[in-house]
């Protein structure tokens, strides 16, 4: 009996073992979705638009901008009181790792923000035509998982934001000081966060450290405040805000393909033009058809020579000379 009772005792120690054991991990997957409420999804950081901005409805956009028509998005036709998006009171907020606009994105998301809106890029990465067009220069700073901190240069009395995820993150290293002012920096003194001094042409601010909209940064002791302070660069008339939902996703089932991957680099886009060219001409080249060698054939032999010589040798050595 005593060894039956000891049965659950053992039991239950390998129970509390086996718990105790079992740490939780953390969810390292980077998805910046509004809807992933894990470290590095955005849903905090989409559902404070609501607070931060009270009087501008927010639309999820999964299209291209491209679809985008003379500065009017065609989602904020909804809106019921009658609000225009080419009134120079729009929104547009794009949170991504990677910004890589196509010719045509990028045409019409400039021609949105030339009817007097607001554009709020926060990327990793910025593609060529946008650092090409504003002539900024970016580099990587160290990426890994120890800690990122930022702090606002204007004012100074903000403080220091910082928490212990993911410091992937890249810092501006060049640009025109006449049309960009720098707002922020990381912790070596790079500039992270810089916006338009020139607001004729529309609102821009340009953050390299999406990382700090993450719910693991935004709801890290008291970084919330670094939000509320990045909300206070846009004018306060913000009728509409456009959460983009588009340049996030690795995969746009509608006008993506690997074609378009390809070819969107201008030295790879050579490199498949002359790798073409060659692959043509060496097709051209073989494809003619080469002529068989012509066998050597021995000369035909004169047989009636042969004969009578020959019928000649036989009756010589019979010596039948009455025959022949």
């Amino acid at each position: 009996m005593k060894k039956l009772a000891t049965i659950p005792a053992l039991l239950f120690v390998v129970l509390v073992a086996a718990l105790s054991g079992c740490k939780k991990t953390l969810n390292r997957n980077i998805t910046l979705n509004k809807s992933d409420k894990n470290p590095y999804g955005a849903w905090y950081a989409r559902t404070q638009l609501d607070w931060l901005f009270p009087q501008a409805p927010v639309f999820d956009n999964t299209e291209s901008p491209a679809k985008i028509s003379n500065g009017n998005w065609p989602q904020l036709s909804l809106l019921t009181d009658g609000f225009v998006s080419d009134s120079g009171h729009a929104l547009y907020m794009v949170l991504t790792q990677r910004f890589v606009p196509t010719a045509e994105e990028w045409e019409h998301i400039t021609d949105f923000a030339a009817t007097g809106n607001s554009v709020w890029i926060s990327a990793n990465y910025f593609g060529e035509r946008l650092t090409d067009s504003f002539h900024l220069r970016l580099a990587s700073a160290d990426a890994g998982e120890g800690s990122l901190q930022t702090s606002f240069l204007f004012p100074t009395d903000t403080g220091r934001f910082i928490y212990p995820g993911f410091g992937t993150h890249d810092y501006f290293t060049a640009f025109d000081s006449l049309q960009w002012q720098p707002l922020a920096t990381d912790e070596n003194g790079k500039v992270v966060l810089v916006a338009s001094r020139d607001t004729a042409q529309g609102h821009w601010v340009l953050q390299s450290t999406p990382l700090c909209l993450s719910n693991f940064f935004l709801l890290h002791k008291q970084n919330k405040t670094y939000y509320d302070r990045l909300a206070q660069l846009f004018p306060d008339n913000i009728e509409a805000i456009v959460w983009d939902d588009y340049f996030r996703r690795p995969v746009r089932p509608k006008d993506f393909n690997e074609w378009s991957v390809m070819t969107r680099s201008p030295a790879l886009r050579w490199s498949l033009f002359l790798a073409l060219l060659a692959a043509t001409l060496y097709i051209v080249s073989e494809v003619k058809r080469r002529q068989r060698m012509i066998p050597v054939l021995d000369p035909l032999a004169n047989s009636s020579v042969d004969f009578v010589k020959t019928v000649g040798r036989l009756y010589f050595n019979r010596h039948d000379n009455a025959d022949l």
